[in-house]
């Protein structure tokens, strides 16, 4: 329980931020050059005021597992897929710059003791991608109150 004010990581060899079973607010989180995940949140709620994550070997930002989050703006670059919410986690997000990635937003089931992910987007402004948004029949993705589908 707790709050952080400035997060820089560089040059991880894996998750470069890794929160599990917490209720958090942080400020700013910069990550450059992540192995794996740049950030990885589970069972917990978290408030996120600024995020700038580019260069993940898989996901910008990864929440999972019952989580909540509260994201006010987020800018990812080269990476897999920009923000994955999975297995009961809710993720409300008020402005969001992507580029140069496959996935934009998914939301998915992974673990049979879970429902699927649930998304509330406005302000995506998402270039260079593959696919846009990316949901199984346990998810629901929303962009600007509209229900996106695939």
């Amino acid at each position: 329980k707790g709050e952080v004010q400035k997060i820089f990581v560089e040059n991880s060899y894996s998750d470069a931020v890794d929160v599990d079973f917490s209720l958090m607010n942080f400020g700013e989180i910069k990550i450059n050059n992540a192995g794996n995940d740049c950030l990885d949140v589970s069972f917990g709620n978290y408030s996120f005021k600024e995020l700038n994550l580019k260069n993940c070997g898989d996901k910008g930002l990864s929440i999972g597992e019952k989580s909540i989050v509260d994201l006010k703006k987020i800018t990812v670059k080269n990476v897999k897929v920009g923000v994955a919410t999975k297995d009961s986690s809710i993720l409300k997000m008020e402005h969001a710059i992507m580029s140069n990635l496959d996935t934009c937003i998914t939301a998915y089931n992974k673990k049979q003791e879970f429902m699927g992910g649930y998304v509330e987007a406005e302000n995506l402004m998402c270039e260079k991608y593959l696919t846009k948004v990316d949901s199984d029949n346990l998810s629901k993705i929303y962009l600007d109150k509209k229900l996106s589908v695939n």
